[in-house]
């Protein structure tokens, strides 16, 4: 559990709901503090705001892992790839060469039509994709050494 520290603050207001300022150790900058006319009520204001956070993110993530979702990523050539992930693992990137394809194959990922139908066959990667390296890096050095 984190700490949290409680400061009386006292500013020169006349509303002395703000005496108080609680916040959780080693976040002062976050600006995500409870306030209050005491230090009781500035800790549950901090605890209640703790609260909402933790649900919306519950919530944000219980929805999250129940979607299938598509990510399209632009390759260093002009390519685009599409990648769709869901609750059951992860699916082979699909390539395409331009924009228009990459958004044909989403809609028809989606179920959306009328789309023209695809006229060659789909290609994916199952596996380890090899990039060309200009420096290969050891991960023995001692092994790789010359001992003349």
């Amino acid at each position: 559990m984190k700490n949290i520290r409680i400061v009386f603050e006292y500013p020169r207001i006349p509303d002395r709901n703000h005496d108080y300022r609680a916040y959780f150790d080693g976040e002062e900058e976050l600006n995500r503090c409870g306030w209050g006319a005491s230090p009781e009520a500035a800790l549950g204001d901090l605890l209640g705001q703790e609260d909402d956070i933790s649900g919306i993110q519950a919530d944000w993530n219980a929805r999250w892992r129940n979607k299938r979702r598509w990510i399209i990523v632009e390759e260093g050539d002009g390519s685009y790839s599409i990648h769709e992930h869901s609750k059951n693992g992860v699916a082979p990137p699909t390539a395409k060469p331009g924009k228009r394809e990459v958004a044909a194959r989403l809609l028809q990922l989606l179920g959306i039509g009328p789309v023209a139908p695809q006229d060659y066959p789909e290609e994916v990667c199952v596996g380890v994709i090899e990039r060309e390296s200009a420096e290969v890096l050891s991960l023995n050095p001692a092994r790789d050494s010359d001992p003349a």
